[in-house]
């Protein structure tokens, strides 16, 4: 059986795509692993350079190409249909890992840790560039309720378990959340475990998706106050005190900026469903405790 299948989409990363590849087929490993690239039809020499590496490497990278263009979501859905890993990592076509072990250490660490769903590791970063090495986080351990918070996850660092048939909620592919979607989704399964080492490198520059999709602070706010309420119904409201929080602080900034328009009716009800995911659990226990003071009294 198939190890690891690493999944890669790639567009437009002519400059970049070779030295992806690369730090993946380099992998030393004691286990078998496949690399999926979607080509996405890009409009420079991305695919000539798939196409001359799989030919190359035909044992161990399969080819997934698209025409027309089907967008970043739908092209990784494609991708991650065609694994037969018992685990899954990722590395989109700009970003390169900088530790010929790296898929090694992931393995290990799941062996050894068989209550884990999802781990994943630091990244260095390069700003026109340039490299930069963030901070170590401050605990190797991470809950679903730290992931609801915040994506601190980068794609080229993960690794998660994964068997077939693996299904993804329908609205996916409708927001631009789909790494945080799944990483969430994989931790309601298990733990989620940190390696602090920097074994890979995340590229930040203008054709990258984070700074396109960072375009507008204020859209991309209310983008999340919908993909918070996406996941509050896939997780059957367990975790909506944890969602409530962050959908307030999104709404407390979205209204202190009075250019964006958005109906009143709208806001209110979005905010009185917040306050009350806090007073259902409140007045449940305040009737509990009214029923316990009868009974002793």
């Amino acid at each position: 059986m198939m190890k690891v299948s690493v999944c890669m989409i790639t567009y437009n990363h002519e400059q970049y795509i070779a030295q992806a590849i690369e730090s993946i087929i380099g992998q030393q490993t004691d286990f078998d692993y496949e690399l999926i690239i979607g080509e996405d039809c890009s409009k420079d020499g991305t695919r000539s350079i798939c196409v001359d590496y799989q030919q190359k490497y035909p044992d161990k990278i399969k080819l997934v190409l698209h025409n027309p263009n089907v967008g970043m979501l739908p092209n990784f859905l494609s991708v991650l249909d065609k694994c037969e890993g018992e685990f899954v990592a990722m590395c989109e076509g700009d970003d390169y890992w900088t530790d010929v072990h790296k898929l090694q250490k992931q393995v290990d660490f799941f062996n050894k840790n068989p209550d884990y769903t999802v781990n994943f590791h630091s990244l260095q970063l390069m700003v026109n560039g340039e490299i930069q090495t963030p901070a170590f986080l401050p605990k190797n351990t991470f809950s679903i309720e730290d992931l609801i918070k915040s994506n601190f996850i980068g794609t080229a660092s993960v690794m998660f378990r994964f068997q077939k048939p693996f299904s993804l909620p329908n609205w996916f592919v409708e927001l631009p959340f789909g790494d945080w979607t799944l990483h969430i989704i994989n931790a309601n399964k298990g733990k989620v475990g940190y390696l602090p080492e920097h074994l890979g490198v995340y590229r930040i520059h203008a054709g990258g998706n984070w700074s396109n999709a960072r375009a507008s602070a204020l859209k991309q706010e209310l983008v999340k106050v919908k993909f918070y309420n996406h996941i509050s119904h896939y997780l059957a409201s367990k975790y909506d005190r944890v969602i409530s929080v962050e959908k307030i602080k999104l709404w407390n900034n979205i209204l202190n900026h009075s250019d964006i328009a958005i109906p009143t009716k709208e806001i209110i009800t979005d905010i009185t469903n917040c306050l009350q995911s806090f007073g259902k659990i409140d007045n449940a226990t305040r009737a509990t405790g009214s029923k316990s003071n009868r009974k002793t009294g």
